[in-house]
């Protein structure tokens, strides 16, 4: 005992450290069954594994069946989520499936084969389409003499009713081969020459037709669109960004028209399209500043988020503001309130301010902190008069918008288009 009374510090130690492994050994002894019991479980459901994996146990054909009938049923899905990306002619295309019988699918596919086939024959539409209408002809899901078809002519038809683009009759069949084709992932092709034609009735017909909204001077279409190639033919690569961005233009144009914005006074491309998701979509960015009421404007930008509908994307991702007619309001009614202003009592006594002759004698002298603003008097010390109600009443302008009147505002936007372009045919 005199040994403990004389080590109280060690006997404390010794005693909480015997207080804490019999609290361990304790937790070891209730867990260890529980970690003993889980192993058990564990080793038995691997033993079954192992025999089952041994046995040769394999999915059952009812269940192979529904995985692979759910694998297609993504593919599909996918399929067609895609395509609201950027497929204009997507409407058409559909109707023009159904009235053969195919899907759509099918017609990508078959085009798809025929691409890839060693045929002898250029990969243009010009060449691919007429084989493809040979097949169909063949599978009588086309009659005879198919160019001519009322089938093809309404798909033609379809098209040209919502573009500007215009076909000469004797090359109506070569441009409808040209926009099929496209419908179904070939690249549009042009000559030189006739692409530069193409790019002159294009611009011809969108100012012709007022597609943008303030806009009559075709030098203006041109600056919008493209200006570089109208005293020189484009290059090879800027045929492919002529044919692909102009129907993309036009489209915006008629947005912009259908929204009854009142001018554009500035639009432009923001660069060539980028690459995305490998090269597997690709995004135009453009910028556009315009004049119109707050209605106008945001029915432009619904009309830009519903091109889904479509099968055109475009996310705006920038928008600002002005109304440089409510400023002039403003500045208008400010001075109508201050019309009438009057001189109010002069402060007296040291408040006071300088004469210019104290001044001249005294050039150090500071002038007297103002006065805060009262009511009836503004900060330049000048006075005003409130109306009464009555008198404001009795007023002939009375109750009339004093702000507001001017509905227009500018807006500056910016906005993305997207185009997938993974089931493109390349070679």
């Amino acid at each position: 005992m005199n040994f403990l009374k004389k080590n109280i510090i060690f006997t404390i130690v010794a005693v909480i450290t015997i207080l804490g492994s019999l609290f361990l050994i304790y937790l070891d002894w209730t867990k260890h069954d529980a970690i003993t019991e889980a192993n058990t479980v564990t080793q038995e459901s691997q033993a079954k594994f192992d025999a089952a994996f041994k046995s040769g146990n394999k999915p059952v054909d009812l269940n192979i069946k529904m995985i692979q009938d759910d694998t297609a049923e993504l593919r599909k899905r996918t399929s067609a989520l895609q395509r609201i990306f950027g497929k204009p002619y997507r409407k058409a295309l559909l109707t023009f499936a159904a009235s053969l019988k195919v899907t759509e699918d099918e017609l990508y596919e078959r085009m798809k084969k025929l691409f890839e086939a060693d045929t002898g024959t250029a990969k243009r539409a010009d060449a691919l389409v007429p084989l493809l209408f040979a097949e169909l002809e063949k599978e009588k899901k086309l009659p005879k003499d198919s160019i001519k078809n009322s089938q093809f002519m309404k798909f033609v038809s379809d098209v040209f009713q919502d573009t500007v683009e215009k076909a000469d009759k004797n090359d109506l069949i070569g441009t409808g081969y040209d926009i099929l084709g496209e419908a179904l992932g070939l690249q549009r092709t042009m000559g030189l020459s006739q692409a530069h034609r193409y790019l002159i009735q294009m611009q011809s017909e969108i100012r012709s037709r007022g597609l943008i909204p303030g806009v009559n001077s075709l030098e203006t279409v041109q600056n919008f669109t493209f200006n570089q190639y109208v005293q020189t033919f484009p290059s090879n690569e800027a045929v492919i960004d002529i044919l692909n961005t102009m129907p993309i233009f036009e489209d915006i144009f008629r947005r912009m028209r259908n929204s009854h914005l009142d001018r554009v006074d500035d639009f432009k491309r923001l660069g060539p399209p980028t690459k995305l998701n490998g090269d597997k979509y690709l995004c135009y960015e453009f910028s556009a500043n315009v004049v119109g009421t707050m209605d106008s404007i945001r029915k432009f930008l619904n009309n830009l988020l519903d091109a889904y509908k479509d099968n055109r994307v475009y996310v705006v991702t920038w928008i600002s503001m002005t109304s440089e007619g409510s400023s002039a309001e403003v500045n208008q009614l400010r001075g109508q309130l201050f019309s009438n202003e009057t001189t109010g009592n002069t402060p007296q006594g040291d408040e006071m301010a300088p004469s210019e002759e104290g001044r001249r004698r005294n050039p150090r002298r500071r002038r007297p902190p103002r006065r805060p603003p009262v009511a009836g008097q503004t900060s330049s010390g000048r006075m005003f008069r409130i109306l009464t109600e009555e008198e404001a009443e009795a007023l002939p302008d009375y109750g009339q918008v004093r702000i507001g009147k001017n509905l227009n505002v500018s807006a500056v936007l910016r906005f993305k288009y997207y185009k997938y372009v993974g089931d493109s045919l390349k070679k």
